[in-house]
């Protein structure tokens, strides 16, 4: 939420509920460093663009797995929707498979990623998991929370005197896992952001942010819009953030992935060389805030 937005008594109550969040997820902070301060660093996080591009290679099957989701009669899985298929380089304003509920059901539908509030200098593909537990009345309260299964993320390391190097990240064993998100109707149809987290294991040297990996238990509280944000605190602990990317690998790849229009299966193939064309990263996206 832009600070102009911010009158006194929105501050008086944002800082009140920052303390609580940081409280929660850091209960036994010490003396000279305040629960806030363990969380948020003393400082507003405004990080940059992260996470503008990610893989859906899964199988359907994989998919109902990883989302713990019921199965028809013999335990077979539900037929596969139209228009399913394996997505390596998917982009901002693309489709992706989302995991929502309605209903008191978990639906799995396509939605448009990225958002365009009308104060916005560009779509908003990113929410700060931050912003989004401890300020009850910014832009993101207005969402719904959703998961996103992704096979991997894509991340740009800066390179010294050379142009940014792609990284695929990815879990160890190559499962798919799920990605927390946020979500509502537009005018365009539903559509998604992408909820980021300091990062933490690999993906650290790589970025000070990373998306918010959800465990399959995270995944059910984060889906379950009975429980308050603010009480979700313990998912920005540190210890847990790097139990979650403890799981995670990040390798070289081909630069191709600069262009949204390359979407085939060697884009997510380790390089050793690190050959492709001169491209400093992916076009400007959406900023996290």
């Amino acid at each position: 939420m832009p600070r102009a937005w911010c009158g006194p008594w929105w501050c008086a109550g944002e800082r009140s509920l920052r303390a609580r969040v940081a409280a929660r997820a850091h209960p036994g902070a010490g003396r000279g460093r305040s629960h806030t301060d363990a969380v948020f660093g003393g400082a507003p996080v405004y990080p940059g663009p992260v996470c503008g591009r990610f893989t859906q290679a899964m199988t359907w099957a994989e998919l109902w797995e990883l989302l713990q989701l019921p199965r028809g009669p013999r335990r077979h899985v539900p037929p596969e929707p139209e228009g399913f298929g394996p997505r390596f380089n998917l982009a901002p304003s693309q489709v992706a498979w989302v995991a929502l509920r309605r209903e008191e059901q978990i639906e799995v539908q396509r939605l448009g990623w990225g958002v365009s509030p009308s104060w916005a200098r560009r779509s908003l593909i990113n929410a700060t998991a931050e912003r989004v537990v401890a300020h009850e009345r910014s832009y993101w309260s207005r969402f719904g929370r959703c998961a996103i299964p992704a096979s991997g993320f894509y991340e740009w390391q800066p390179v010294a005197g050379g142009p940014k190097q792609p990284m695929y990240i990815q879990r160890q064993d190559r499962r798919p896992m799920l990605l927390a998100g946020l979500w509502r109707e537009t005018e365009r149809g539903p559509a998604f952001v992408i909820v980021t987290a300091p990062a933490a294991g690999p993906v650290a040297p790589i970025h000070p942010r990373m998306p918010l990996v959800l465990s399959p238990d995270d995944h059910m509280r984060w889906q379950d819009l009975s429980v308050p944000a603010v009480d979700l605190a313990d998912l920005l602990d540190p210890s847990h953030l790097a139990a979650c990317a403890a799981s995670l690998r990040a390798d070289p790849v081909s630069r191709r992935v600069n262009d949204p229009g390359q979407d085939d299966p060697g884009l997510i193939e380790p390089v050793s060389d690190r050959p492709g064309p001169p491209g400093q990263g992916p076009p400007g996206q959406g900023e996290l805030f």
